[in-house]
């Protein structure tokens, strides 16, 4: 992948001045864009790379120093190298304790700022990837929280329909053991109707009544196999007949 190629503005009101530091920078493989005042730096529409700022102390309208205090205002963090033929200690403090690179006074050796601009612009690529991955944390970090709301969300979710669910099929369960009606009819001979024994199940029992079957046993009198029902899950009572004629044995219904 080509790598990005970092741009060095330079802003001073002397175009000779401006032309002779861009043929310096340009000497060692540097890209240089040239403006006059600080007005116009801020009226240009600039490339998102890596870059650092060369600005003259004294510039008309508003000077160097003052410019870099709007610049922070403005929260634009780019390095910025000062060069001035007229710097004393004060101003060179300044301009340091607000983030500056470097305060060259001129005339300066031309090695001295080709060394302050390599740095400012490694100073901007550290501080573009820092952004990248502080960025980058952000989002794998909201991206977890996402994840964890959702899987929190569906547990909830679970832990209100699922016994919900549950309760229902047992009620509905409950409702049609309770509901279910057990009729057979006794023994009796062909062509005649024996009497009809109907019994309730007041307990449940483990197979709906509904997919019972009642097979009949003619060789052993008037009783029936009732597959669905276990003598300790059920009780039953007849119309007709006392608790004490219709009892389970072993399964079977029996009639006396």
């Amino acid at each position: 992948m080509t790598e990005i190629q970092p741009v060095v503005f330079v802003v001073d009101d002397d175009a000779s001045v401006r032309e002779a530091l861009k043929d310096l920078l340009t000497s060692v493989g540097l890209q240089v864009e040239l403006f006059g005042s600080a007005q116009e730096f801020l009226r240009t529409d600039r490339m998102d790379v890596p870059s650092c700022l060369v600005l003259d102390v004294r510039l008309p309208g508003v000077s160097g120093l003052d410019f870099q205090q709007e610049l922070l205002k403005a929260n634009v963090h780019i390095p910025i190298i000062f060069v001035t033929g007229h710097g004393d200690i004060p101003m060179s403090v300044r301009a340091m304790k607000a983030g500056a690179v470097e305060f060259l006074t001129k005339p300066f050796r031309d090695q001295d700022l080709i060394d302050s601009v390599q740095h400012a612009l490694d100073r901007d690529r550290n501080r573009r990837q820092q952004q990248i991955l502080k960025v980058s944390g952000y989002r794998k970090t909201n991206l977890r929280l996402k994840l964890a709301l959702m899987l929190v969300g569906v547990i909830l979710a679970m832990a209100i329909v699922v016994p919900g669910v549950r309760r229902l099929a047992r009620h509905k369960t409950a409702a049609r053991h309770d509901n279910s009606a057990l009729t057979a009819w006794s023994s009796s001979p062909p062509g005649q109707m024996g009497p009809r024994i109907t019994g309730h199940i007041e307990m449940p029992v483990r197979a709906s009544l509904s997919s019972s079957t009642i097979d009949k046993f003619p060789d052993h009198g008037n009783r029936w196999y009732l597959s669905a029902i276990s003598a300790d899950k059920a009780s039953g009572f007849c119309d007709g007949f006392s608790t004490e004629d219709v009892f389970l044995i072993g399964g079977c219904l029996k009639v006396s």
